[in-house]
């Protein structure tokens, strides 16, 4: 069911009398709310797997959380990470206070092995951007390296051939398509801005050029990662005398000079943009045919870019690692402890696990405090019953 924006009339001034200029901010204060929050329907759809009751719960979270989309005007990804809506939830309402201002059901029913839940919720859009920013990923990553790639024509005056060359930004090339891989293999969310359908690619190579970073923020600030890997390839061709083929005669070549210009930028919890460092990384090919040579020199450039930017990231990312606190009810021995301690040790970016007798565990862990819970969640015999910051509850069952 699409989401309907509807004007918020709640919330009236009554009462005794009052004196006429207290009672005229009464009146004032009410309006100016109101037209900070935004009031939309939105439905949500969870599967009828367990209880009638849980599957209404996990409803009216997806509820929530598309109204928080429609009312930002982002599909925020973070969903496709986060299976546990109620999970998600809780992170909404303890991390992210006064987003979702209210919200109310006004229908729910079942449909087949669904249950259906529409809802009205109003959300206030001024702190949509530090929610995004909480549940956001410290291990994502967006990545944006465009390079300009040659477009060759080829004439012929006499007998002598004559290439033109004119350049377009492309997106998908060997430096790029490399870093991601690389990170992906690393277990790094990889996140695609212009697959989201809200970037404007020009505009980004733009704002890089002219050393925007207050527009380069505004352009990425919807994308669910903290790291942004923002750079531009230039491309220059020369000429060069090739191998000799006998007879006086030798083979025409060229070469092409390739550098990477780079900025490693981290959203800090406030959600400003700090740079972690930059780059110019320069590399060449050489071939007989332009293109070849272009190609060569870009692969030449992932060879050295590419590790470098990396280890900028890992370097950063080690340094996010924090203890969070696990505390498990109902472990029933000591044998039940150490595997829940190795199952925990197994979940991707967890540095170390230290645990006590009590089944309270100390988690050194990267990301958002929601992922590890989310991870949690999905370890046999255990159910998460509460998260926070730096605290996780869960029952052993």
């Amino acid at each position: 069911m699409p989401a309907r924006t509807m004007q918020n009339t709640r919330g009236q001034a009554g009462g005794r009398l009052l004196p006429p200029v207290l009672c005229a901010w009464l009146v004032l204060m009410p309006t100016a709310a109101q037209a900070a929050a935004k009031c939309v329907e939105a439905e949500g759809v969870a599967p009828l797997a367990g209880s009638e009751a849980a599957a209404k719960e996990e409803a009216f979270a997806r509820a929530k959380w598309r109204a928080m989309e429609t009312v930002t005007g982002a599909n925020i990804q973070t969903k496709t990470v986060l299976q546990n809506f109620r999970l998600l939830d809780q992170a909404i309402v303890k991390q992210a206070r006064g987003v979702i201002r209210s919200a109310e059901i006004s229908e729910a029913f079942r449909a087949g092995d669904e249950f259906h839940v529409v809802a009205r919720v109003c959300v206030e859009p001024a702190n949509a951007e530090q929610a995004i920013a909480l549940l956001s990923r410290n291990t994502g990553v967006v990545v944006f390296v465009v390079a300009k790639r040659p477009r060759i024509k080829r004439r012929w005056e006499g007998a002598e051939r004559e290439l033109k060359f004119t350049q377009h930004l492309e997106e998908m090339n060997p430096v790029a398509e490399r870093l991601i891989d690389e990170l992906a293999s690393r277990r790094f969310a990889v996140f695609d801005p212009i697959a989201s359908g809200k970037m404007d690619a020009d505009a980004l190579a733009d704002a890089f050029e002219n050393n925007d970073l207050v527009r380069i923020k505004q352009l990425l600030r919807l994308m669910p990662a903290n790291f942004i890997v923002f750079g531009e390839i230039e491309t220059n061709f020369g000429r060069i005398k090739g191998d000799d083929i006998g007879y006086g005669l030798s083979m025409p070549g060229y070469s092409v000079d390739a550098s990477l210009r780079y900025r490693l930028l981290l959203r800090s919890e406030d959600g400003r943009m700090r740079i972690l460092g930059s780059g110019i990384v320069r590399e060449r090919g050489i071939a007989a045919a332009p293109e070849t040579a272009y190609e060569t020199a870009l692969e030449n450039l992932a060879e050295v870019a590419v590790p470098e930017i990396e280890e900028k990231i890992a370097r950063e990312v080690k340094g996010l690692t924090r203890p969070v606190r696990l505390v498990v009810d109902g472990v029933p021995n000591t044998d039940a402890l150490f595997a829940i301690k190795d199952r925990l040790q197994m979940i991707p970016w967890v540095e170390r696990v230290e645990e006590s007798a009590s089944g309270t565990f100390t988690i050194y862990y990267p990301d958002k405090t929601i992922y590890l819970a989310n991870a949690i969640a999905r370890i046999n015999r255990l159910e998460v019953t509460s998260i926070d910051r730096q605290r996780i509850e869960a029952r052993y069952h």
